[in-house]
């Protein structure tokens, strides 16, 4: 795997007043920061219990919960068909968070002379979730070599890039089992799998929709078709008994206190505009006359803003530019607009709510996305009927600042179970009880044990479809 060389960004992002950091504000209490926000928004703090928790995610219902044990197949003699895919073979602990994460990226954000904030990010690919859920898992707490223990068996089983996409393998078919033969092939290496046990394994499609037969049991025999079915399968989007969980975000691979310094950043940035979009403009795809809709908006209305997409690929100026413009943009609309594009999801929905920008919904589908993690969408953005574009802005208008304020809070609450923080080291004790520390890998996997044991349940009656 080529990792890129020069891996940190720097931005400056001055909106008013002169570029500069002041340290100091990144130590404000949690009081002292409300009651500053309160000022800003000509109102008074909302009290003393808000002050101190308002924008704290109540990680309390892990204080008993038990953390399922893991299995990791190696797939034997096919092992070497993953080492693109996956960032195990790296060996520099620098080069392996930017295989997994990206690029770091550090961001001056300064609207006020006295309110400067350094932000930390990572440039983190879309479909990096499967590296990502693997390499957890490997050095998981819960990791464990007898699969006869074992409450979740673990299928390595993932291709980011199809043929001729960037960074798409040549021998796609070879190495997606495609060919006559390699999906028993590649059954041979899974010993533990079978009728019975099937519904204990678990599988990690890294695209909104499976790209390889094996992953949409497309083709395969009618029994393999069987015990496949059962198999959990988790990707980006709820399709065809695919569990969906969130894309890697621009806080992934962040320290806490640099993912803290985000969040207060985003809850006291103060918000100039109404409204954001940045999307490309296809032609002749799903959505392209929405998304021609909404920038004709834009353009049209001074209370709102659109950013073309104008970068062919990353490491471009192009693209760093369109990078440093989306964050800022980001931080200072009340709401970004979100069409949906080829299908229902976007990485920019989960970017931009860690930038406390409120997402603007055309697809009630859109609704549905990442339940295990979001499970209150209503409270946290808006949806328009996708056959009334026309009325967004006004829909936007009417929404009173204490509404904004409400949703942006509960987004901002949020924002530690959606992203994914950087592997913990330099510590003895290995019981996931004793962290202090969770994110979206830790519910993914309670999610996914639950999702075991209810299918356990149920499996004799009829089939189960988590959530």
């Amino acid at each position: 795997m080529r990792i890129q060389q020069g891996c940190l960004w720097w931005v400056s992002v001055l909106s008013m007043g002169v570029l500069g950091v002041r340290r100091e504000a990144l130590q404000l209490s949690q009081s002292e920061l409300v009651s500053q926000i309160a000022r800003d928004f000509g109102s008074e703090p909302d009290g003393a219990e808000s002050g101190e928790t308002h924008l704290r995610f109540d990680w309390s219902f892990l204080a008993n919960t038990q953390f399922p044990k893991i299995y990791v197949y190696n797939l034997g003699n096919l092992k070497n068909h993953f080492k693109t895919e996956h960032c195990e073979n790296v060996q520099k602990e620098d080069d392996k968070d930017e295989c997994l994460f990206g690029k770091e990226i550090h961001i001056n954000f300064k609207q006020a002379e006295r309110d400067a904030m350094l932000l930390t990010l990572h440039d983190c690919d879309q479909y990096a979730i499967s590296r990502i859920l693997y390499s957890r898992i490997l050095h998981y707490e819960g990791n464990i070599d007898k699969p006869e223990e074992a409450d979740i068996l673990f299928i390595p089983e993932f291709w980011k890039e199809g043929p001729g996409e960037p960074g798409g393998h040549p021998d796609f078919d070879d190495y997606c089992m495609q060919k006559k033969g390699q999906p028993e092939n590649l059954l041979r290496n899974l010993p533990y799998l079978d009728r019975d046990s099937s519904y204990r394994h678990m599988q990690i499609i890294p695209r909104p929709h499976p790209k390889c037969k094996f992953q949409m049991l497309d083709g395969q025999s009618p029994k393999i078709n069987d015990i496949l079915s059962n198999v959990l399968r988790l990707g980006l989007e709820n399709y065809e008994g695919i569990t969906s969980i969130p894309y890697p975000t621009i806080a992934a691979g962040l320290k806490p206190t640099q993912l803290d310094a985000v969040i207060r950043t985003s809850w006291r940035s103060k918000r100039m505009l109404l409204a954001f979009g940045t999307f490309g403009l296809h032609q002749n795809r799903n959505n392209s006359l929405l998304r021609h809709h909404l920038r004709e908006l834009c353009i049209k209305d001074s209370q709102c803003r659109y950013l073309p997409v104008d970068y062919d690929q990353h490491d471009t100026p192009e693209y760093k530019k369109w990078f440093n413009n989306m964050i800022t943009m980001s931080l200072m609309s009340e709401f970004c607009l979100q069409p949906s594009g080829d299908t229902v999801s976007r990485k920019g929905i989960l970017d931009s709510m860690t930038l406390g920008c409120i997402p603007v919904f055309f697809d009630a589908e859109q609704q549905n996305l990442w339940r295990w993690h979001i499970p209150n969408w209503k409270d946290v953005s808006i949806l328009v009927p996708m056959k009334r574009p026309e009325v967004v802005m006004n829909v936007l208008k009417a929404i009173s600042k204490n509404e904004i304020r409400l949703k942006r809070r509960n987004i901002l609450k949020l924002i530690p179970s959606i992203s994914i923080l950087a592997p913990q080291t330099g510590t003895t004790d290995k019981r996931v009880q004793k962290r202090t520390q969770f994110d979206a890998i830790d519910i993914t996997l309670l999610k996914s044990f639950e999702a075991v044991k209810k299918f356990h349940e149920t499996k004799l009656t009829k089939k189960y479809k988590p959530a």
